[in-house]
């Protein structure tokens, strides 16, 4: 889901706590250990990213296009 945010945020802060979060609740539910957890955050580049430039609309085709082709770029690298 996607949320926009109309004032200034700190991309780097909510970048850590949503993937606390995330981590946290795989853990809860069984599917990851600590030791994964802890490989995880070591990683210089950990998979979690916070958008926060350009807002895109709804029904701005172009730009969810363009933000279409940016999520399924991974599958194809």
């Amino acid at each position: 889901m996607f949320y926009i945010s109309h004032t200034d945020i700190n991309a780097e802060g909510l970048e850590l706590l949503f993937r606390y979060k995330v981590m946290s609740m795989l853990k809860r539910k069984g599917l990851i250990r600590d030791r994964i957890i802890e490989l995880i955050t070591s990683w210089h580049h950990s998979g979690f990213n916070i958008y926060c430039t350009e807002i895109i609309y709804p029904r701005s085709t172009q730009s969810m296009e363009n933000l279409a082709r940016y999520i399924i770029r991974a599958i194809f690298s």
